[in-house]
């Protein structure tokens, strides 16, 4: 049951760092996820119960060297004994990280038990009494895949100001039913003092907070947590917050959904009137670029007041960072916005569903993000626009997973919106680095802002430097998620349209480069959007900028094609390269003439070196 406790941990967090005592007890340590968001959350002592043997040798790696974390190699469980753990596997028969238990499971299509390991079980009440644990704590979390119940049987003298207990029902493909419903958790907790608690309930993506209630349906998996009554008065508002708030992402998912299936109903009914209407045929027209973008999650408009807020000391600021299997880069990325140092920070990162261990760093940092997610997105766009949904910040920022922020970035940005809160965006110098974050060069394309230049199909934006205000992305409308390689791009223009756009002179950002991003793999695919893209903008098949990309496209090809006359196409498109370069560097390219690339061509490439460029051209392009 690999699931995702975002919101469970990010509740238990605030509950947690909001108690005097932060003692934790941490039944069911696993490899120590919930240790490391305890840390964050400011505990100094946590005891870490877990019997598993690799997992024990994970935690004691780990955490050798924090002084406050004590990992204790038992099981528990309702008495002192002697018991089997079973073990679980996959479908293969490989172990996996989870669903170990006490419980004997019968097998399901996903997790077998075939083998039992014997381990010595504790009750927390045997261990309080000789002193291995303290009786009075602030947290006990119970993850124990199935004995649950069993652990709160032989913890009746401990006390505990929060507790959280795992309940589902119904999961047929994984560990199917539970051994206890929720309403007996609830029973019995309710003897001990802890009256007020919320379900964290999930039915696959969707997720609600139920206050007060243990209603279950076939299919719920979440946590229960309570507040016992002794801090009731203070935590239990922290609950009907997070309630609210579970409640308010329900709607955004139901709109979005309402708004993606009214897109898809647009197209339907477009294909059955032209099928109608041209007997039988299919040539429809393909809904505009809006209509996607529509569709798209994005930002509220600013509320009253955003000038005086910009020209105030420490202005909202928010970050998104979208990612999807990049845990090698995630950490740098992050660190890089939470250490910018910044008073009035909002930090969101949309992962994409990643499977490489980003999740369990974002778990790290959970506490000092304002929202994160991971599920499935539909791209980087998406991702970004999810993000967007969620910002409250008066100036906005998306930093890639594998980009990250120079010292003083935020503050650069929030000067540049105090002295004239008009700006729609600004932008900065860069570096661009390699995997190891070396610089490989600077960002040398960087130039005042020129919205023709950007139209034309030069890109000298950097786009981990920008930094947008809300109030203006509220009236452009989201990234266009059927952009790839020019989403940005689009963005930069539709904004320099409507607001007016300044570089500041800072080292803003890092923009990694290494074989396997996005740009460096779209070869001819790339160059094709970029075309679409020049023409979307202004009406043209051919400017310079686009040229320049093609020209570059075709050189890193040409090797692999093994064309006839390959040393003369090569040195023609070095030296449509080199004029490209002089008109790039040209502050008066605005004055260029239509037509200037085919003229460019034309005038330096032999004919018979062109026409070996074209025809590889048509034949190679995908």
């Amino acid at each position: 049951m690999a699931y995702f406790q975002e919101t469970d941990y990010a509740l238990l967090s605030a509950l947690l760092s909001r108690l005097p005592d932060r003692t934790v007890l941490d039944v069911g340590a696993e490899k120590g996820s919930f240790v490391d968001l305890c840390l964050s959350a400011g505990s100094t002592r946590i005891f870490a119960f877990e019997p598993y043997p690799p997992h024990v040798e994970t935690l004691r790696k780990k955490f050798a060297d924090v002084a406050g974390v004590t990992v204790l190699d038992v099981a528990i469980g309702a008495a002192d004994e002697s018991l089997p753990f079973h073990v679980a596997r996959d479908a293969a028969g490989e172990p996996l990280d989870y669903h170990h238990s006490l419980i004997r499971f019968a097998d399901t299509r996903e997790v077998r038990w075939p083998s039992a390991i014997e381990v010595s079980c504790r009750s927390l009440d045997s261990l309080a009494a000789g002193g291995s644990i303290p009786q009075a704590v602030g947290l006990l979390k119970i993850d124990t895949e199935g004995g649950d119940l069993l652990v709160l049987h032989g913890a009746a003298s401990i006390e505990s100001a929060i507790v959280m207990v795992e309940c589902w029902t119904g999961l047929p493909d994984s560990i199917r039913d539970s051994p206890y419903e929720a309403a007996e958790v609830v029973a019995l907790l309710r003897g001990r003092g802890y009256r007020d608690f919320v379900f964290v309930k999930r039915q696959d993506e969707f997720e609600s907070l139920q206050v007060g209630s243990a209603r279950t349906r076939k299919g719920d998996w979440g946590n229960l947590i309570f507040v016992h009554q002794s801090v009731s008065d203070d935590l239990a508002p922290l609950l009907f917050d997070a309630s609210a708030a579970a409640g308010d992402r329900l709607i955004d998912r139901a709109l979005t959904f309402r708004q993606e299936c009214q897109k898809r109903m647009a197209v339907i009914d477009t294909l059955q009137r032209a099928l109608i209407g041209s007997d039988q045929s299919l040539a429809v027209a393909v809904p505009p670029t809006e209509s996607h973008a529509s569709a798209e999650p994005w930002v509220t408009p600013a509320p009253a007041g955003e000038a005086g807020r910009l020209r105030a000391p420490a202005p909202r600021v928010s970050v998104i960072t979208p990612s999807y299997n990049q845990a090698r880069f995630l950490e740098q990325a992050m660190r890089s916005v939470l250490e910018q140092g910044y008073p009035n920070l909002e930090y969101i990162v949309i992962d994409g569903g990643s499977s490489d261990g980003s999740v369990e760093i974002i778990r790290t940092y959970a506490s000092q993000l304002a929202f994160w997610s991971t599920e499935p997105d539909r791209g980087q766009a998406n991702a970004v626009n999810k993000g967007m949904a969620h910002v409250t910040g008066d100036i906005v920022g998306w930093l890639n997973s594998d980009d990250f922020f120079y010292p003083g970035a935020i503050r650069a940005a929030v000067d540049a919106f105090a002295s004239d809160p008009t700006l729609g965006f600004v932008y900065g110098q860069g570096n661009r680095v390699d995997e190891r974050a070396q610089l490989i060069e600077p960002f040398a394309f960087t130039r005042p802002f020129d919205l023709d230049a950007l139209t034309r199909g030069i890109d000298y934006i950097l786009q981990p430097t920008v930094f947008m205000r809300r109030g203006a992305l509220a009236q452009v409308g989201p990234l266009d998620a059927t952009l790839r390689w020019t989403l940005d791009w689009d963005l930069w223009i539709r904004l320099g349209r409507k607001f007016p756009a300044r570089m500041i002179d800072h080292l803003i950002a890092a923009s990694r480069e290494y074989a396997t991003t996005k740009s460096s793999t779209g070869g001819l695919r790339r160059i094709d959007e970029i075309q679409q893209f020049v023409r979307r903008h202004t009406g043209r098949d051919v400017s310079i900028g686009y040229l320049n990309y093609l020209m570059f496209a075709l050189l890193e090809a040409l090797p692999a094609a093994n064309l006839p006359l390959e040393r003369r196409i090569e040195g023609g498109l070095h030296e449509v390269v080199a004029a490209c370069g002089e008109v790039l560097r040209d502050d008066g390219m605005q004055q260029q003439a239509p037509g200037l690339g085919r003229r460019i061509v034309r005038a330096i490439v032999p004919p018979r070196v062109r026409r070996a460029i074209l025809k590889f051209f048509g034949r190679k392009l995908p």
